[in-house]
């Protein structure tokens, strides 16, 4: 019997993967496992790991089909009883796979688990740091004030609790609640998929997801976007596209107009207070912030007015 599916969507990840899977099989112990990885690109990751890993189940594909799509794809041929959503770029700490597992038997009813993403420096990484996306946590991020939010996570602390949103870098979810929700909506390509999953997963059980500050990986984020102009329109995109589905017109130009509030508040600070912030970081938030302004069309649609099911390879 196999215990957890370990699902692995990769896109230019060769560097990564090395380290992900070397991990994984090193410091996973007493969980019965497999792995499935499907690879959205064409950089040499599935001939590396047929070479390295024949143990890893290899599922073919000749499009990108985001992390969505991906995933998807996988948890269909998967036979655990849970199914581990892992990022390539992630590197697992000391039998973390175990404890999550350990914190899905603790508490059966949730049906998603996950764990702590870090930085290398051990610092909390955002996406485990994620709170409901309401109008109000956007206000209180838009002021400066988002240790203010509502579920936000101050300290990583000793115990187990529920939160709004799993990172999707490392979560667990019970296959038989997958399957029964559809898993991931796929009109999410990249970006704000976890969030809408941990939305359906909390409906369908009607208790919210758990984390675990006993389970633990660090999560190199974003290498395979080296666009980061781009990988901030995604994260609009996924944002307004899971605001779309959930809310009216209303609702979404409110929200268009916290994000271009944020944008200008720091894209101004970026000019006003140059000297006493430095030169460095004030042209980073200039180079962050002034394009969300000048480019709103790019992410106010969402994902509707860009591919969202399967992307060919390049040439």
């Amino acid at each position: 019997m196999i215990d957890v599916s370990i699902l692995i969507v990769c896109y230019n990840s060769l560097t990564d993967i090395k380290n992900c899977l070397k991990g994984l099989y090193e410091k996973t112990k007493d969980v019965n496992f497999e792995v499935l990885l499907l690879d959205n690109s064409h950089d040499g990751t599935v001939e590396w790991v047929k070479g390295n890993y024949c143990q890893v189940r290899i599922i073919p594909n000749s499009t990108n089909l985001g992390f969505a799509g991906g995933n998807n794809l996988l948890a269909q041929h998967a036979t655990g009883h849970f199914l581990l959503l892992l990022n390539p770029d992630t590197l697992i700490t000391d039998n973390s796979v175990a404890n999550l597992l350990l914190c899905a038997k603790k508490h059966p009813k949730h049906g998603a688990w996950g764990g702590i993403t870090l930085y290398l420096d051990g610092l909390r990484e955002n996406s485990s740091l994620q709170v409901s996306p309401t109008l109000w946590n956007m206000f209180l991020l838009s002021v400066g004030l988002k240790s203010l939010r509502k579920g936000f996570l101050r300290e990583r602390g000793e115990r187990e609790q529920e939160v709004a949103i799993l990172s999707g870098a490392f979560m667990l979810v019970e296959r038989k609640i997958w399957n029964e929700i559809g898993g991931f909506d796929t009109s999410f390509f990249l970006y704000s998929e976890e969030v809408d999953l941990c939305f359906r997963i909390a409906q369908y059980t009607g208790m919210h997801p758990i984390m675990t500050p006993h389970a633990s990986v660090i999560h190199l984020v974003g290498k395979s976007c080296d666009n980061k102009k781009e990988r901030m329109f995604g994260i609009l995109r996924g944002q307004m596209h899971f605001d779309r589905k959930r809310h009216g017109i209303l609702h979404n130009i409110t929200l268009a107009a916290l994000i271009v509030s944020n944008a200008l508040i720091r894209w101004l600070i970026s000019i006003l207070l140059r000297p006493l912030i430095g030169k460095e970081r004030a042209q980073r938030l200039h180079d962050t912030y002034k394009p969300i302004i000048l480019n709103i069309s790019e992410w106010w649609y969402g994902y509707t007015r860009h591919k969202t099911t399967t992307h060919p390879f390049p040439k």
